[in-house]
């Protein structure tokens, strides 16, 4: 199934106290034909990109995941169609990626066989700027940005979630000759398909860690609901626990939404997890819930939404 990509139309309307929907609107169908899987996406300089990703060639359940390395852009002030802006240096997924005004830092990923700890620039121009790479391999994390400083947190070293961790880095892109600077990470655990999203919390800009996923002490797989709060000039502490998701987030989307919002987009909760090679084709998907947190208040709610025929 081809995916779909749409666009919020947040004006007034998207106020978390109002009683309106938030609409949602299709933009064109990414040319590639099955769609992509964790592919890099951003946007810079007024196009959509998305670049590499990973599916399953049909029939799905016959066949092995491909990776791909296709960049394609979307232009978003212009009614116009995707176009291939090139390719990326290899077939890679899974990474993590922040728009930056420079372009689109693009962090990590994986294969079929191995974890990446490349870095590199990504711009509107197809153009490909190579940074510091990280101190270790790193796929399925999450970045977000505090000014020039791009963030990295949690993901895996490997390819399996039992090489999960806590990983928390920061790159000053005015100063790349630095290079990744560890950070005291969250008071949680070790965790990969995690969200994290810049946000303020009513004084300044901080960071918020939600979700994921790991391998719990009983050696199974546990979804996790727990958000962490990084304030970088907090003097008594840089992190603070703040109320939990109302259900397991993990692989999901958070954006920053008004002055004081973040929205977590669908996402697993893990209740079919285990259940995913009996259902096949019958499986529902992830749930299409939209919870909306508010920074200020640290409270939670659920976002009416409707799409637009």
């Amino acid at each position: 199934m081809k995916i779909w990509m749409g666009f919020a139309l947040l004006g007034l309307a998207c106020s978390l106290y109002s009683e309106e929907a938030l609409e949602w609107s299709s933009l064109p169908e990414l040319p590639a034909e099955l769609g992509v899987a964790g592919p890099f996406t951003g946007v810079h300089e007024g196009r959509l990109i998305v670049a590499g990703g990973a599916n399953f060639p049909e029939p799905a359940w016959q066949n092995d995941k491909v990776w791909h390395d296709v960049v394609y852009a979307l232009s978003l002030v212009e009614n116009g169609a995707w176009e291939v802006l090139g390719k990326l240096p290899y077939p890679i997924a899974y990474g993590a990626c922040v728009s930056m005004k420079t372009g689109i830092v693009c962090i990590g990923g994986n294969d079929a066989t191995r974890a990446y700890a490349d870095v590199f620039l990504l711009k509107a121009s197809g153009d490909i700027v190579t940074l510091p790479s990280l101190p270790e391999p790193n796929c399925c994390g999450a970045a977000a940005a505090i000014g020039d400083s791009v963030y990295l947190a949690g993901g895996t070293s490997g390819l399996d979630i039992e090489s999960a961790t806590k990983t928390f880095l920061r790159l000053d892109l005015t100063n790349l000759d630095a290079g990744w600077e560890t950070v005291p990470p969250w008071p949680g655990s070790e965790r990969a398909f995690n969200l994290l999203v810049n946000q303020s919390d009513g004084q300044r800009d901080c960071l918020y860690l939600m979700g994921g996923r790991h391998m719990g002490t009983d050696g199974k797989l546990e979804f996790l609901s727990d958000v962490f709060e990084y304030n970088p000039i907090r003097k008594h502490s840089l992190w603070r626990k703040r109320t939990d998701i109302p259900r397991p987030q993990a692989a999901g989307t958070a954006a920053a939404v008004g002055q004081g919002h973040i929205f977590l987009l669908a996402g697993a909760d893990g209740s079919l997890y285990s259940q995913a090679d009996e259902l096949k084709e019958r499986h529902p998907g992830f749930p299409k819930t939209i919870h909306a947190y508010h920074t200020i208040t640290d409270t939670w709610r659920i976002a009416p939404f409707s799409l637009k025929p």
